[in-house]
């Protein structure tokens, strides 16, 4: 009879490790098909903003029509500068370069407004996925909510830069131009709060580590998958520098001299 215990334990012992074994199983094959549907979330967001490329031309060159129609020579004769690192600058020169930035910001806005439903679509995916590697999990919805927060943010009414650069010119370029709140790039509270985690482990930036977390659950062509993905949004990111270069030097701030 002395034997029945010990049976019943290894019996017990067997069952338990079953059933973590079952368990294991079933949230790797969770893991799997959460990464499965994140790389397809992501590849049509990505193929999307290269879709986007001609919508985003269009929409400059609509906005730049519009400018030149009302706006041609506004600055002319204004105060020009480039930033110094020993002098200290004119108030007249922080203007001018205040009013570029702010340029290139308002063309940047544009070029990319057709795309945010895009970045709305990968949102809604991305923050209903789940791992059981719970920093991996807060990583992926940390980047959800900062697509959502910049697609809110390209949506906005957007400034009216002709009537800021006027009133600058009226001035007498003395005044600071009118403060423009657009495309604000700071992260949500979360993803900020993320990033200073990883930093202070000597890890890489949010993106980067959810690449890395991912690695293990991916299967098949997934990594395959990862490089398209990387080279669309190269594609992309480069799409968007050369149009605002190109846009800026369309938009006709001063008089042909």
């Amino acid at each position: 009879m002395t034997g029945w215990p010990r049976l019943s334990a290894a019996l017990s012992a067997a069952v338990l490790a079953c059933a973590a074994t079952a368990a294991t199983a079933q949230a790797n094959a969770s893991d799997v098909a959460a990464t499965r549907a994140y790389f397809r979330a992501q590849q049509a967001e990505a193929r999307s903003e290269v879709d986007a490329i001609p919508a985003g031309a269009r929409a400059l060159a609509r906005f730049e029509s519009g400018f030149n129609g009302e706006c041609a020579g506004v600055l002319t004769g204004a105060p020009k500068g480039a930033p110094s690192l020993t002098q200290p600058l004119s108030p007249q020169i922080e203007g001018r370069l205040d009013l570029e930035a702010d340029t290139a910001g308002v063309l940047l806005v544009v070029d990319v407004r057709p795309v945010a439903p895009a970045w709305i679509r990968f949102t809604h995916v991305a923050r209903r996925l789940h791992w059981s590697n719970r920093k991996l999990t807060r990583l992926v919805h940390a980047l959800a909510a900062q697509h959502a927060k910049e697609a809110t943010e390209v949506r906005r009414p957007l400034p009216d830069l002709c009537a800021d650069m006027k009133a600058w010119v009226a001035g007498g370029y003395r005044a600071p131009p009118p403060a423009i709140e657009l495309l604000s790039f700071t992260n949500v509270p979360t993803l900020d709060a993320l990033e200073q985690e990883l930093l202070k482990h000597g890890e890489e930036d949010p993106e980067e580590a959810v690449a890395r977390l991912l690695r293990p659950y991916e299967r098949g062509d997934e990594r395959k998958t990862m490089r398209r993905i990387h080279r669309l949004s190269q594609d992309f990111e480069s799409a968007l520098t050369d149009a605002e270069k190109v846009a800026v030097s369309r938009l006709e701030l001063e008089s042909p001299s």
